[in-house]
């Protein structure tokens, strides 16, 4: 007997059921055709199972139909194995991706939190030179931005009217030392501390 026959015989049970699929039963059918064995061996099937279904309670019999009714509607529900494989090997990539994705979210550096401080009217510690400043007009916002950022210093809020700044710096052990430095940059008009 071929391997393709004995395949065929084992499924002498779901044929006697009428529960295979419409393919196997065709190749079943065609298969009973040409093989005494499992023609003999269906009719005695078949023989017993109206044997037993004879003695089976009819409210039995009646939820066996319905379990063998809903069977083949789930079955037909049911997607076929390539499918379901496929379905199987996704979900298991996306749970994959989602793991990578946590790990790298949660290894990512953080940056620090920074308030939130206006342009306008920044904060100024109680200690800080606080410096009056008038650049000449001709002087680029390049250099006054350099100058800020050689100094240390940081603009406070707008100009006044007349083009005055205010600057504050972290605090110097000799305050007019600093301003006498600050009037002999190129850039500046008048430099003054607050006292």
């Amino acid at each position: 007997m071929e391997a393709v026959d004995r395949d065929l015989c084992a499924l002498l049970p779901w044929y006697a059921n009428g529960t295979l699929n419409e393919a196997d039963m065709a190749a079943y059918h065609r298969h009973l055709a040409g093989c005494a064995v499992c023609a003999a061996e269906l009719a005695q099937t078949q023989a017993q199972m109206r044997e037993m279904q004879s003695t089976v309670d009819p409210s039995l019999r009646r939820l066996l139909a319905d379990r063998d009714e809903n069977y083949q509607r789930l079955r037909h529900a049911m997607p076929r194995p390539g499918r379901q494989s496929f379905t199987r090997a996704a979900l298991a990539m996306a749970a994959g991706v989602l793991v990578v994705a946590a790990g790298v979210a949660w290894l990512a550096p953080r940056e620090e939190a920074v308030m939130y401080r206006g342009l306008t009217a920044p904060a100024v510690s109680s200690d800080a030179l606080v410096v009056q400043v008038m650049f000449h007009p001709e002087t680029p916002e390049r250099d006054i931005r350099m100058l800020l950022m050689d100094t240390g210093a940081e603009l406070l809020g707008n100009p006044s009217p007349r083009g005055v700044y205010r600057i504050a710096l972290e605090p110097v052990a000799e305050p007019d030392r600093y301003v006498q430095r600050l009037r002999a940059h190129p850039s500046i008009a008048w430099a003054e501390w607050e006292r």
